[in-house]
């Protein structure tokens, strides 16, 4: 399947009970590093390892979803206006998260 990123965020959000992305244009002084579209080809995994998608794009992010709200705290101390990850390979970086409290949580 195709989608745009536009598609994904609004999929996104309205699985996750959020208020629908606010769209920007792209900053000028970021076009030059604007990789533009990018669409993903899965044949040779399907080739060389027989693999196939079992699952469309809304059941894969209502899954992910629902792993990260039971599994977050393994990942981002919570409470902290700016979380560090606790991820390893993270270590000590500051991660510009926040925590948005929705109607499902």
């Amino acid at each position: 399947e195709v989608h745009s990123l536009s598609e994904i965020a609004h999929l996104a959000s309205q699985i996750a009970g959020c208020p629908p992305p606010v769209l920007r244009p792209f900053p000028e002084d970021r076009k030059p590093i604007d990789i533009g579209s990018y669409r993903t080809d899965d044949t040779l995994a399907r080739d060389q390892l027989e693999w196939k998608p079992k699952i469309g794009l809304q059941e894969g992010l209502q899954r992910t979803l629902e792993y990260y709200r039971a599994e977050l705290p393994h990942y981002l101390t919570s409470g902290s206006a700016e979380p560090a990850c606790r991820m390893p390979e993270h270590a000590g970086a500051i991660r510009r998260l926040q925590y948005v409290q929705t109607k499902s949580l």
